[in-house]
């Protein structure tokens, strides 16, 4: 059995990859690490419920981060994902770019008057950029 308090960071690597390889993500909290416990949670956003695996994580910050790191991996077009997320600065971000991918999915230029408009450094400017690079 793996035991991250006993291993270091090889116990931690070893719990992470036992619950991603089952799909249990309630094991990531087996490991005594702060940031390797969030870096196991963050592995399951996306490719399980993603509502579950947020609320998993214990820290308000680091799960808005979660809910908002799913946001960005998903193209999500739903705002109830955004609504999810419990710090207002990254809260409205996700709209943004919820706001965005409807603009881009629909090709419905109606959406875009509910963007922000301060210049190139609005979050939709910032998310597409670091999505491109």
């Amino acid at each position: 059995m793996c035991s991250a308090s006993g291993f270091g960071v090889l116990g931690g690597s070893c719990i992470s990859y036992i619950a991603y390889s089952t799909g249990k993500y309630s094991i990531c909290k087996g490991i005594t690490d702060p940031q390797q416990e969030q870096d196991c949670i963050y592995r399951y956003v996306g490719t399980y419920d993603t509502s579950f695996v947020c609320s998993a994580l214990s820290n308000a910050t680091v799960g808005s981060n979660c809910y908002y790191l799913y946001a960005s991996r998903s193209n999500v077009d739903n705002l109830t994902e955004c609504s999810s997320i419990p710090e207002s600065g990254l809260r409205l971000n996700c709209t943004d770019i919820c706001t965005f991918n409807k603009a881009s999915d629909t090709l419905n230029a109606s959406y875009c008057s509910a963007l922000p408009n301060s210049g190139n450094e609005t979050p939709v400017y910032l998310f597409l950029n670091d999505s491109a690079g």
